[in-house]
């Protein structure tokens, strides 16, 4: 029970690794198939996901949710389907809302751009949105994205990301170098991604060769996993080598929320230099430890950063932009308590909030020509 509605969770997870190793859904078979999250309730079904099916992928899925639905609502009548990501998640909805009589929405958080490329897949995830009681979009931008696909402009909504404000504080920068071990003297730009090839660490690693030719005493930090693409990660590693930037680049893999947080109050920068997302949250929890981000135009970057005294903004793939940013970043005397302020102002109790306060609206707008009806 969570302090608004009364949630349960349908994760699917595909035996992905079965077909590709190493791929981004490593591991993710050896889940538990019911795990409770604080007070939330987790069940994990597995599906047979099958490489290159394209749009076939809702099919299965909502064939193969069917079962585990029926299951959970016997001993939960839930009044809504929640569907996260349009592909094929939301469109598997759209079946099941039908099949369970029940009304869905679709929340789109940015793969849906490049989803809907292929004609078939676009039609399909129309067909889904027309017909979902609610689009929530984390971002104005995917929110435009959803009405021109064909998305009701009176149901789709624009609803941003959080911030855990509870892990992400400013903190004592010198303190949190010293315990990262961190070489004094220098600055330190920060990214904090998986490795791989959208999300631009090469890009980073040339930007950071560039840097110091031009005289800039400044590291690179990349925190993130470099197991699931391991063929991009060697690309960057071979990178570093051939450049000599051995010591300047401190490849820290996967870690902890509050370790990043206090990294991101050590750094002088954070760095997205993604080409596609849809809300990264982690460019918000850089700005919750009052760190400046050069970002790439991507998702709902130019909501996050709608001044530039919050950070800068450059196209994608622009790597000339990208090293300009940098340097221009790291000569600024950012002030660090505005971007405090503004990153901590949007909270994930405040996110919830509105969610559920739509969804309450489109079931009282459903319901009501029922009623009529009845009547």
């Amino acid at each position: 029970m969570t302090g608004y509605a009364e949630v349960r969770v349908l994760a699917p997870v595909p035996l992905f690794a079965i077909w590709k190793p190493g791929g981004v859904w490593e591991g993710l078979h050896k889940l538990p198939p019911l795990e409770r999250d604080g007070g939330l309730e987790v069940r994990r079904p597995r599906w047979g996901y099958m490489p290159g099916a394209g749009v076939l992928h809702s099919i299965l899925l909502f064939l193969q949710m069917i079962g585990p639905l029926r299951r959970l609502r016997r001993e939960f009548d839930f009044d809504l389907i929640d569907a996260h990501f349009a592909h094929p998640e939301g469109i598997a909805a759209a079946f099941l809302s039908h099949w369970m009589r029940r009304p869905f929405t679709i929340t789109i958080r940015g793969c849906e751009v490049d989803h809907a490329k292929p004609l078939l897949r676009r039609c399909a995830m129309r067909w889904a949105m027309k017909r979902a009681v609610r689009v929530i979009a984390v971002s104005a931008r995917l929110s435009r994205f959803a009405i021109s696909l064909g998305a009701d402009p009176s149901r789709t909504i624009t609803v941003p990301n959080g911030v855990d404000t509870a892990v992400f504080y400013p903190q004592d920068r010198e303190e949190c170098r010293r315990r990262h071990a961190l070489p004094p003297g220098r600055k330190f730009i920060l990214s904090a991604a998986v490795w791989m090839p959208l999300k631009g660490q090469l890009s980073m690693v040339r930007a950071l060769r560039r840097l110091i030719g031009l005289g800039y005493a400044v590291d690179l930090v990349l925190a993130g996993n470099q197991h699931q693409f391991p063929g991009y990660a060697d690309l960057v590693l071979a990178e570093i080598a051939a450049s000599g930037l051995q010591a300047h680049v401190h490849c820290l893999g996967h870690i902890a929320p509050e370790l990043l947080a206090e990294l991101m109050s050590a750094a002088d920068v954070f760095c997205l230099a993604s080409n596609r997302e849809g809300w990264p949250n982690v460019v918000h929890e850089a700005q919750a430890c009052g760190l400046p981000s050069v970002s790439t135009d991507v998702g709902g970057i130019p909501d996050m950063i709608p001044d530039p005294s919050y950070g800068i903004i450059v196209p994608i793939d622009d790597q000339t932009a990208l090293e300009g940013a940098l340097a221009r970043a790291l000569d600024t005397a950012w002030d660090r308590e505005a971007i405090v302020r503004w990153g901590r102002a949007r909270s994930w109790d405040q996110v919830g909030q509105e969610v559920v306060r739509e969804m309450k609206t489109a079931l009282d707008e459903v319901a009501a020509p029922a009623e009529r009806g009845g009547r």
